[in-house]
C-alpha cells in the first residue's frame, strides 16, 4: 500500500520509478541534488540551499514516507546543516515502519 502514500527518498532514489511516482521537488531527482544549490536556478528559484529545499518537502509537500539507508547520515559529511535538519525533523515526526536489507523506512506520525 506504500504506492498510495507521498514518499521521499533519501536512499535508493529508483523507487519512484518501481512506485509510479514523481519525486516531491525536481532537486529531490536524486537526493545530492539538494545540496548542490548552483543547481537551484533551474529548478526553482525560490530556495537558495538544501535546508531551504529540505524544509520545503518536509514541512510544505509534507511526504508520509521517507527511505533512508540504515546506519548513515543522509548526506555526506560536508553537509551538516542538512543533515542535523533531516535528523531532527525525522527522529522528532516519523517512526520506524521497517527495515528492508539496508534501507530504512519511515512513516509520518499523526498529526505531524
Amino acid at each position: 500500500g506504500l504506492e498510495e502514500k507521498r514518499t521521499f527518498f533519501l536512499e535508493y532514489h529508483i523507487g519512484y520509478w518501481v512506485l509510479g511516482q514523481q519525486p516531491p521537488s525536481k532537486a529531490a531527482t536524486h537526493p545530492s541534488n539538494i545540496c548542490r544549490p548552483e543547481l537551484f536556478p533551474f529548478y526553482n528559484k525560490k530556495r537558495q540551499s538544501g535546508v531551504e529545499e529540505l524544509q520545503f518537502i518536509m514541512e510544505e509537500i509534507r511526504p508520509e514516507i521517507v527511505v533512508v539507508r540504515r546506519n548513515r547520515p543522509v548526506f555526506d559529511s560536508e553537509h551538516a546543516e542538512e543533515n542535523h535538519y533531516i535528523d531532527q525533523y525525522l527522529e522528532t515526526r516519523f517512526k520506524v515502519l521497517d527495515d528492508m536489507d539496508n534501507a530504512r523506512i519511515l512513516i509520518r506520525l499523526q498529526g505531524q
